[in-house]
C-alpha cells in the first residue's frame, strides 16, 4: 500500500528503530483475531506498511485469505503453512507483520518435524525483529488439554511484550476464562483426543481454569501417589 505523502515522514522516523516482538496469549472466542484485525486498520490509517498472516489450516468464515473473528470483522491476510514461506513474502517496505494461529505452526504427529517447525518459527520471528520490525503474534497459548499449544511457549519466553486475553466461561459466567474446552458432541474430550480439530461453537468454548475439564488427563494426586511408590 502506498504512503500517503503527507505521512511520510511519520514512517520514515519507525525505519530503523529497534524490531520488537508482542504476542497475544488467548483462549479462542477471547477476541484475539479482533484485536488483530483492529490493530491493522490502525496502523494502515497512519501510513505504516503493515502485512498480516496465518496459517492455512484456519480456513472457517471467509477462508484463508482473511483474518475473521468470530463478531464478524475481517481483514485481508496471507497463509502459509511454515514460517519461512512467511518470510519470503515479507516485503521489503513492510514495518509490521501481524501474524494470527502461531500455534497451529506443529505436527502433533510427528515429534521432529514439530520441533523444526517450531524452531523454524522462533528463527523467523527473530530475524523480522533483528530486521527492525514490529512484529504481533497472536494464538492460543494453551491446547484444549491445557498444555503449551505449538510454539506458543517459546514465542513467550522471547517476547517483549504479552498481551493476555480473556473470555467468558460458557459454563459459569466467569470473566476469566483462558483455556478452551474442546467438546464431543457437546461432552468434553478425553485427554486422548486429537490435538487439532478446527471448528466454531460445535467444537469448541471458552471456559475459566476452574470449569475446564479434559477427562482422562494426568492429574496431580495420581503422579503425587505414583511418586511417593517410588
Amino acid at each position: 500500500m502506498a504512503v500517503p505523502k503527507e505521512k511520510r515522514n511519520h514512517v520514515e522516523n519507525l525505519r530503523g528503530k529497534d524490531g520488537k516482538l508482542r504476542v497475544i496469549d488467548a483462549s479462542m472466542y477471547s477476541g484475539k483475531t479482533e484485536r488483530l484485525i483492529t490493530m491493522a486498520k490502525r496502523f494502515e490509517r497512519s501510513g505504516i506498511p503493515t502485512q498480516a498472516f496465518k496459517h492455512p489450516i484456519d480456513n472457517r468464515y471467509n477462508g484463508p485469505t482473511t483474518l475473521n473473528s468470530h463478531s464478524g470483522l475481517s481483514h485481508p491476510c496471507e497463509a502459509y503453512a511454515h514460517p519461512f514461506e512467511v518470510y519470503q513474502h515479507i516485503k521489503p517496505e513492510t514495518l509490521v507483520v501481524l501474524w494470527d494461529e502461531a500455534q497451529f505452526y506443529t505436527d502433533p504427529d510427528d515429534p521432529h518435524k514439530a520441533h523444526q517447525l517450531h524452531q523454524a518459527m522462533i528463527l523467523t520471528v527473530e530475524q523480522l525483529v533483528h530486521e527492525g520490525r514490529l512484529v504481533v503474534i497472536a494464538g492460543l497459548g494453551l491446547d484444549f488439554k491445557g498444555e503449551g499449544f505449538g510454539p506458543m511457549p517459546e514465542l513467550l519466553a522471547h517476547a517483549s511484550q504479552v498481551e493476555k486475553l480473556t473470555a467468558v466461561c460458557a459454563h459459569c459466567g466467569s470473566l476469566d476464562a483462558d483455556r478452551t474446552q474442546r467438546l464431543i458432541d457437546g461432552q468434553p474430550a478425553p485427554y486422548n483426543s486429537p490435538l487439532i480439530v478446527v471448528g466454531a461453537q460445535e467444537n469448541y468454548e471458552a471456559r475459566c481454569r476452574d470449569c475446564h475439564d479434559v477427562p482422562g488427563a494426568p492429574s496431580f494426586h495420581d503422579l503425587l501417589a505414583s511418586f511417593l511408590e517410588e
